[in-house]
């Protein structure tokens, strides 16, 4: 059967467990998923965290849900770290893990019974146990000690690789460890989290654990053989959007239809089934890492991918992007550059993850900078389009149709530094004394004409607001003064750009 995949390419083939005391569950004697000795896992937390700071840093609070990988550390562990992370030590009392099996074939959803501490080597993670008996005497769940040939506690990674990540960040939070197993429709998943819900407070988070596509034999799971890393992205940003949404039908439906080889699907649709029901108000779903474990390779023969996603508390009128969106951004302004020179890819896979936040229609600017010079830049304060595709087309409109500057050549690519500059709302000033310079841009209206500047003028040639009011009257061609008498609305950008090449 094609869900029935070798998880375990990555670390080994074969499992093998030690079950301590019946008080106590312990861990995998594998170093292939993470490090047994306690002072190497701490020290390898350490490292990840600070990975994920640096490369996918997200300033959230208040998370409710995450969707986070299962793969061994060295893949994708610093993803993982990337969710992990935003969890507020201070608030968080329980966590409710839904994890898939690879192992043993059951129907249903299995809790680990009969313990009270699940034992990793950075320590001990206390169980909820109270809420697990009494999810077992409302029939929600299996007994995981009951079922047979063993208890799927014992040979299943998809869970305990997160405990590590919880020990570190939420060390006082208790677990309840849930298993999926086979047999869940939509609407068992619906079914279930009804009942779920009933153990969900403001200090609960769900965590969902689940990779994303897995391709290539290893997996009897190949789609398509050229173009291989943009279509893995393709495919697993189509199997994403559901979880935007959320939408338990639509997710199914696309798994259904592309056979996406989505080890977690069952918890996944769990989760969204928990969002689809209200049993949290006005979430905000934030793409905070993707990566596969073929990033590096020159030809992917296999290849899994990792997601991290965290759903919070949506604040109205605010612009956030996360690590991860600000640079899938740049790359995409840098490949549909790239893309008009070879047109080797169709748009569809230039674009990005599209996360809700590349979704939103925003101003954007893209600006090229070659050897600390202006190379070119075009932009808009509003667009009618989603940001992912307005960052695409000024990026083009930037290297091939500012006026000041000759075309962008091929041989000129690599010297390139790309910057995008993301636009929040516009908002009206009542004069010209409420304008913060260096923070706003300014768009100023007199006379029946209107000028604008960027937050960033200001700042680089040093003006006081005085001397950029006057600099944007005559950006205007308007009469001295005429900025007095003008209306101004203002605007905030969030800027950011590619490093700086090393010489």
């Amino acid at each position: 059967m094609r869900y029935v995949w070798n998880i375990l390419w990555i670390a080994s083939l074969c499992l093998t467990s030690c079950v301590g005391a019946k008080d106590t569950q312990k861990f995998f004697h594998l170093g292939g998923w993470y490090p047994t000795k306690k002072e190497l896992l701490v020290k390898k937390m350490q490292e990840l965290d600070e990975a994920a700071q640096s490369r996918y840093g997200a300033d959230l609070t208040g998370v409710k849900a995450l969707i986070v990988p299962h793969a061994g550390y060295r893949y994708s562990g610093s993803v993982a770290a990337s969710a992990f992370r935003l969890l507020d030590p201070q608030k968080v009392k329980r966590i409710i893990l839904l994890a898939p099996c690879h192992k043993i074939v059951f129907q249903g959803v299995a809790v680990l019974d009969g313990i009270s501490d699940y034992f990793v080597p950075n320590g001990s993670v206390a169980l909820d146990t109270k809420s697990i008996h009494k999810m077992i005497s409302k029939k929600l769940v299996k007994r995981a000690s009951t079922l047979k040939p063993h208890n799927p506690f014992d040979v299943e990674h998809s869970l305990e690789v997160e405990l590590p990540f919880i020990k570190h960040y939420v060390p006082q939070a208790h677990i309840i460890p849930l298993l999926i197993g086979g047999g869940i429709t939509p609407d068992d998943a619906r079914a279930f989290a009804k009942g779920l819900s009933a153990f969900i407070d403001d200090h609960t988070v769900v965590v969902a654990s689940s990779d994303f596509t897995h391709y290539g034999k290893s997996f009897e799971y190949v789609p398509f053989t050229t173009h291989v890393k943009e279509r893995i992205r393709a495919l697993d940003n189509e199997v994403m959007q559901p979880l935007f949404v959320p939408s338990v039908d639509r997710f199914f439906s696309t798994i259904k239809k592309t056979e996406a080889t989505v080890c977690g699907r069952l918890p996944l649709m769990i989760l969204l089934a928990l969002l689809e029901k209200g049993t949290w108000k006005d979430l905000y779903p934030s793409l905070l890492a993707y990566a596969t474990s073929s990033d590096h390779a020159k030809e992917i023969v296999n290849s899994v991918s990792y997601a991290a996603i965290a759903y919070v508390p949506k604040k109205k009128d605010v612009t956030y992007l996360t690590g991860y969106e600000k640079e899938s951004l740049l790359q995409l302004a840098r490949d549909a550059v790239t893309n008009s020179f070879t047109k080797q890819l169709n748009q569809r896979l230039i674009y990005p993850l599209i996360s809700p936040a590349l979704q939103e229609r925003r101003g954007a600017y893209v600006t090229l900078n070659k050897a600390d010079e202006l190379r070119g830049c075009m932009g808009s304060i509003v667009s009618p389009y989603p940001l992912h595709k307005t960052i695409h087309d000024k990026a083009l409109s930037a290297a091939f149709k500012d006026g000041r500057f000759e075309p962008v050549t091929k041989t000129e690519l690599s010297g390139l530094i790309f910057k995008v500059s993301v636009l929040t709302d516009i908002v009206s000033v009542k004069n010209y004394e409420a304008i913060s310079i260096g923070k706003h841009g300014i768009i100023l209206d007199a006379a029946d004409r209107s000028a604008v500047f960027l937050p960033s003028v200001a700042r680089e040639h040093g003006w006081t607001l005085t001397q950029t009011l006057e600099e944007l009257n005559l950006k205007a061609s308007l009469e001295k003064d005429a900025w007095k008498h003008g209306q101004f609305r203002v605007f905030e950008s969030i800027d950011f750009s590619e490093k700086k090449k090393q010489r």
